[in-house]
């Protein structure tokens, strides 16, 4: 999916495929942001910011929110459909080596096409990194509490529990949602938590009740005509009640957190609501053992996390950075077994790459 530095450009590419599919609301919207942006240089003559860096021409557009709000919110569940759409991921080619190993893993596998080599299958990434996240790689059932913070849109995480059989809950009470069709989110016995700080693609807001719906896709959604309900990145945030709620829940879970690991999040500048939720869960906290910041760019990120937390933490190795790829933290066992995610002992199971 189209990280900060590249989504504008990945917009770009998603108009004519958007128009070519017929899709004519949704390339509007991504002309009108294009637009914005192309109006907005004149503001860079004055301040320095960086317009094709999706954070700082949206904190612009929020000044605007009549003007180009709702485009705003099309435009990049648009970008992440095309995205999702257009992009082939290579999977993972496994080969199971004991009845625990079928057993447990089988279910998420599907043959190699053609079936050039016996005995081996291939397994999705997304599904094995996270399985592994998870520990579920001796059992096929999550280690522990987990929980998930996410300031993603896409449903990816959602789809990919869907794929492992990992029932999970966003965190909405019963009275605050309205559920269409075979919406997930509500499951009465989840096994993790998602909280969507900033919203999802497959959420919308109802016209007649003013309670959030939650479709089982973007696309269900988006037959419907309706606009994602979303809060892009930047420095106004405009928090719903709903989002307020999601955010007390995040605070209460890194309240009682033995472990956090962030990962791939860079701590921008615009939004400043993670350090006031992280200052609020962690006043409270008695049990955190650590801090894993994971991300590819990790000493750039240093010097932001020590701008926010004690030099004691950091230097004495309560909180840490790992300069790595999550699909990287995801299949390196040393890193799995510091946040105690066991290793299958009984080799159920050999990657070849």
């Amino acid at each position: 999916m189209p990280l900060v530095h590249d989504f504008l450009e990945k917009m770009r590419q998603s108009h004519p495929w958007l128009l070519g599919k017929g899709r004519n609301a949704e390339a509007s919207a991504v002309s009108e942001v294009l637009k914005f942006r192309g109006e907005a240089t004149s503001a860079a003559y004055w301040i320095p910011m960086d317009l094709d860096n999706i954070e700082e021409l949206f904190s612009l557009a929020s000044a605007y929110p009549d003007k180009i709000g709702r485009s705003v919110r099309l435009a990049i569940a648009a970008t992440l459909d095309f995205s999702r759409s257009t992009q082939i991921e290579a999977p993972i080619q496994i080969e199971l080596s004991t009845d625990n190993g079928r057993k447990v893993l089988g279910p998420w596998c599907s043959p190699l096409t053609p079936p050039s080599i016996p005995g081996r299958l291939n397994i999705p990434k997304y599904r094995m990194w996270l399985a592994r996240i998870l520990g579920m790689m001796s059992d096929g059932r999550p280690v522990g509490r987990n929980t998930f913070i996410t300031f993603n849109y896409d449903t990816v995480l959602e789809d990919t529990l869907d794929d492992l059989g990992v029932p999970f809950s966003y965190g909405f009470e019963k009275q605050e949602v309205a559920v269409v069709g075979r919406a997930r989110g509500m499951h009465p016995k989840y096994e993790v938590k998602v909280l969507k700080i900033h919203g999802s693609v497959n959420w919308a807001r109802s016209r007649q009740t003013n309670l959030t719906q939650l479709f089982p896709s973007y696309t269900e959604l988006r037959n419907k005509k309706l606009s994602p309900q979303l809060i892009p990145p930047s420095w106004k945030k405009s928090y719903h009640s709903l989002f307020s709620s999601i955010m007390d829940k995040a605070v209460a879970e890194l309240s009682s957190a033995s472990r956090i690991v962030v990962v791939g999040f860079s701590m921008p500048q615009t939004d400043v609501h993670f350090k006031y939720m992280l200052a609020a869960g962690l006043s409270d906290n008695i049990s955190l053992q650590r801090m894993l910041f994971i991300t590819p760019s990790a000493e750039t990120l240093r010097e932001r996390v020590q701008s926010q937390f004690k030099d004691l933490y950091v230097n004495n190795g309560r909180i840490s950075f790992i300069t790595q790829t999550f699909g990287a933290l995801a299949m390196d066992w040393n890193m799995l077994e510091a946040i105690e995610r066991p290793h299958p002992r009984d080799n159920s199971y050999c990657i070849y790459t």
